[in-house]
C-alpha cells in the first residue's frame, strides 16, 4: 500500500493508493486517519482526501484550493497539467518558494507576483507573495495581497488570519482583532486566530477581553502550551498572581523546556513571597538559556 498525504487545510488524513480491490482493508477500517477516496490537482499534483474537496457542478470538475486547477481521480504522478501558461505559473511559485528558503526575499516576491500575474487565482502564491512582503517590513501591501486571498475560493480560516497578522504588523490591533473573529468564525477547531486575538487586545488594555478570548482557546485545546502561557502574562497585568503561578505550571509541564515561561513564572511568584521558588526558576531560565549567573 503506498500512502499519500492528504494537502488540505489543516488536514492530517493519510490517502491510501492500493491495488486490492475496493480499497485496503486497514485504511477502510480508520476512516478519521486514512482516506481510499481522493482526487489530484492535474497542475500542481497536490493529493486531496474526500473530505477536503467538493464534487463539481454539473460539466465541471472541482479545482484545487491553492491554484484553482482541476481536480481528478487518481495519483498524481499520472496527472499533466492542462496549458504551459498554468506549469510557467507553477515553476515561478517553486522558484519563489526556493528563493525564500535561502532568504532572497526580493527575489522570491518578484517570482510571486509573476505566478499570480500569470494564475490570479493562484491562492498559495497570493499567500506567499504576502508573506515575502510581511518579511520586506511592507505591511500595508501584505494587508492588499491577502485581502486578495479572502476574495478567493481559499481556506478563509487561514486567509483570515494572515490578514490579522499583517494588520498587527501595520499597528491597526482593532481592524486585526476583528480579522482573527473572521479567521476563527471561518475555522472553529482553529485555534491560532483566539491566541493571537488575546494579545492584541492585551496590547490595546482590553485585559478581560483577553482573557476571555484564552479561556475560550484552552477550551478548544486544552494541551496548548501557548494558550496557557499568555494567560499567566495576562494575570500578571491583572495582579492576579497566584493564577498565574497555575497558569505558568500548566505551560511549563506541557513544555518543560521553555525559557521564557520560567523567568515569566518568577515573576508571577515574587509578590507571593515564594522567593526560593522563584530563584530556581530564574536558574533554570539561565541553565536553558546557557547563562551563568554570579
Amino acid at each position: 500500500m503506498a500512502v499519500l498525504w492528504c494537502k488540505g487545510w489543516r488536514c492530517s488524513r493519510m490517502i491510501s493508493i492500493s491495488v486490492i480491490p475496493g480499497g485496503n482493508p486497514t485504511a477502510l477500517s480508520n476512516p478519521d486517519t486514512m482516506a481510499t477516496s481522493f482526487a489530484s490537482c492535474a497542475d500542481c499534483k497536490l493529493p486531496f482526501c474526500d473530505r477536503c474537496f467538493t464534487a463539481g457542478k454539473r460539466f465541471s470538475r472541482p479545482t484545487c484550493r491553492w491554484c484553482g486547477g482541476k481536480l481528478h481521480p487518481g495519483d498524481p504522478k499520472k496527472l499533466r497539467g492542462e496549458q504551459r501558461l498554468l506549469n510557467d505559473a507553477f515553476l515561478q511559485h517553486d522558484l519563489g518558494m526556493q528563493l525564500a528558503r535561502e532568504g532572497r526575499h526580493e527575489s522570491a516576491l518578484a517570482a510571486f507576483d509573476e505566478a499570480v500575474r500569470l494564475r490570479p487565482d493562484y491562492v498559495d502564491a497570493h499567500l506567499r507573495r504576502g508573506e515575502m512582503l510581511l518579511d520586506l517590513e511592507r505591511p500595508d501591501e501584505a494587508i492588499t495581497a491577502f485581502e486578495d486571498v479572502t476574495r478567493l475560493d481559499s481556506p478563509k480560516g487561514l486567509a483570515f488570519f494572515q490578514l490579522a497578522v499583517a494588520l498587527m504588523a501595520a499597528s491597526r490591533p482593532e481592524e486585526a482583532i476583528a480579522a482573527y473573529d473572521r479567521a476563527a468564525e471561518a475555522d472553529p477547531s482553529f485555534v491560532e486566530p483566539l491566541i493571537n486575538k488575546a494579545n492584541a487586545l492585551l496590547r490595546i488594555d482590553r485585559r478581560d477581553e483577553a482573557l476571555t478570548a484564552l479561556n475560550d482557546a484552552i477550551a478548544l485545546e486544552p494541551t496548548n502550551a501557548s494558550a496557557h502561557s499568555l494567560m499567566g502574562s495576562a494575570l500578571i497585568l491583572l495582579s492576579r498572581a497566584e493564577e498565574a503561578v497555575a497558569a505558568f505550571t500548566e505551560a511549563l509541564r506541557l513544555r518543560p523546556d521553555h525559557a521564557p515561561d520560567h523567568d515569566q513564572l518568577a515573576i508571577a511568584l515574587g509578590p507571593l513571597g515564594r522567593h526560593d521558588e522563584a530563584r530556581a526558576a530564574r536558574a533554570r531560565r539561565d541553565e536553558l538559556r546557557g547563562e551563568e549567573r554570579p
